[in-house]
C-alpha cells in the first residue's frame, strides 16, 4: 500500500456583495471547492469536512487499484 499525504480543507474569507458581511468558502491546496459563498463558518466547515473526505477516498481507492 501507497501512502500519500491526506488532502486538508482551509477557510478562506470574502465581503459580500454589498460589503458588510464576512463570507466563507472552503479550499483544498487552494482551489476552491464551489461557488457558494457560505454566511457562517461552521457551515464552512462542515462542507469542507466533508468535500476533503470524499477526496482523501477517491484518492485512496485510485492509488489502490
Amino acid at each position: 500500500m501507497t501512502k500519500y499525504n491526506k488532502y486538508s480543507y482551509e477557510i478562506q474569507t470574502t465581503k459580500s456583495k454589498s460589503g458588510k458581511r464576512t463570507m466563507y468558502f472552503p479550499t483544498i491546496e487552494g482551489k476552491r471547492l464551489n461557488r457558494t459563498n457560505f454566511a457562517k463558518k461552521w457551515e464552512a466547515e462542515n462542507f469542507g469536512k466533508y468535500a476533503t473526505a470524499v477526496v482523501n477516498l477517491r484518492y485512496e481507492q485510485k492509488i489502490n487499484k
